[in-house]
């Protein structure tokens, strides 16, 4: 396939997933602020919620993987983006925890569809040369997900409230159905492993697989999970009365929406940029380690008390850092699969698990230690997190690369 098509292909999917992102993105930024609305009784059930599907993509994606062998990236799209409007609408007009956990499910279901069909579409149309950039191409567009979901969310929750945005939201997915029967060809393109659920466990004994797939766990666990929860709650904390910009009032939900903006804003431009950077012989391991030191040093900076603009800016770079480590945690995993042909899907199927294993158990340990311990504390454990990552990255990811045999070039 040209180099054009490879990336229209990366393109077309990333960009569906980021519309349908919408929804989850917006939750993210509201429900921890607002979970009254939604009709719950508790913060804790806000973060059982936020995680729910996250847990139940873990038994899902090896379900997930076996379709893919059966059906064509189309009609697994087709049915993420079903599930993802039913889902995003239910937002809006469902309330109560028990209701809002069956939704969550149901989004679960599309998230699994969106992520194993995009990443398995960047090994499909990627090489080593050019890995990287796919990744990083994949990761920063679909990404543009959080900066409408987090940003536009936000503001217009506390504009015209819930049920208007979900609307709003739950219709720009439906629009994609088009999209999909346009873009995304249908049959099987390349037969995946049919063996994956039996594979990961033999995987895991790989000494290079196993430190990966602990990467990617921790990594999301804190960027995607911890930080992504408490985003709101820590600005919340930090933000000094009545505070305004050109005159308008601005509550937490819509501060964090525009940091989280600015992630989704620069990922699509940066992200390829870093990934392109890391598939020439410098390899991925250095920038992965500076952007996890740099990490380190910011979840405990932000807990100080500091000027807010400054203490803003400090956030913002927070957010830089996890765009680094994400990307290259993921080229890392693809560069670990491509090394082994036979268990390509199996990897990446094993990785996805660990992702949202990670991300999942985020809110889940968050909750409870912000709510008894503070949000220092719960930043200070999360430093020391990504200093083990850091440790055992460095002692066990290899720099070595591959070609699409699994090859060593380098």
């Amino acid at each position: 396939m040209p180099n054009r098509e490879n990336k229209r292909a990366v393109i077309v999917i990333a960009l569906i997933t980021a519309i349908c992102l919408l929804g989850n993105a917006m939750l993210y930024v509201v429900m921890p602020l607002y979970w009254q609305n939604f009709g719950l009784t508790g913060l804790w059930q806000a973060g059982v919620l936020l995680s729910i599907n996250r847990f139940l993509r873990l038994p899902l994606t090896p379900i997930v993987n076996w379709c893919y062998c059966r059906i064509d990236k189309r009609t697994g799209l087709l049915i993420a983006v079903s599930l993802a409007v039913i889902s995003t609408i239910s937002y809006g007009y469902t309330s109560g925890f028990f209701l809002l956990f069956i939704v969550r499910c149901l989004w679960g279901v599309a998230w699994s569809f969106l992520r194993l069909g995009g990443l398995l579409t960047v090994l499909d149309v990627s090489n080593d040369n050019n890995r990287g950039e796919m990744m990083g191409l994949y990761n920063g567009l679909w990404g543009l997900g959080h900066l409408g979901g987090a940003l536009l969310g936000g503001l217009l929750f506390e504009a015209v409230g819930l049920g208007p945005v979900s609307l709003i939201f739950g219709g720009l997915s439906l629009l994609c159905v088009p999209f999909v029967f346009r873009y995304i060809p249908s049959g099987i393109t390349q037969p995946l492993d049919k063996q994956s659920g039996t594979r990961i466990i033999d995987l895991m004994k790989n000494k290079q697989v196993a430190i990966v797939l602990l990467t990617g766990f921790f990594v999301n666990m804190v960027f995607f999970g911890i930080l992504a929860f408490t985003l709101s709650r820590i600005i919340e904390a930090h933000l000094p009365n009545q505070f305004t910009v050109w005159g308008f009032a601005l509550g937490a939900a819509t501060i964090a929406g525009v940091i989280q903006a600015f992630r989704s804003g620069w990922e699509p431009f940066l992200s390829p940029r870093i990934g392109k950077f890391t598939d020439e012989k410098r390899g991925r391991k250095p920038m992965f380690l500076v952007g996890i030191s740099f990490a380190v040093v910011l979840l405990i900076t932000v807990t100080l008390q500091l000027p807010f603009y400054l203490w803003v800016t400090l956030l913002i770079l927070l957010q830089l850092t996890s765009t680094i480590s994400s990307t290259m945690s993921d080229a890392l995993a693809a560069d670990t699969a491509s090394a082994l042909p036979q268990d390509r899907a199996s990897t990446m199927t094993a990785y996805i698990i660990m992702v949202d294993l990670g991300a999942a158990l985020g809110p889940l340990i968050a909750s409870p230690i912000d709510e008894y311990f503070g949000l220092t504390t719960l930043y200070y454990c999360s430093a020391v997190l990504l200093v083990g990552v850091a440790f055992f990255s460095l002692k066990g990811i290899s720099s070595t690369k591959y070609d699409n045999k699994g090859s060593t070039i380098s």
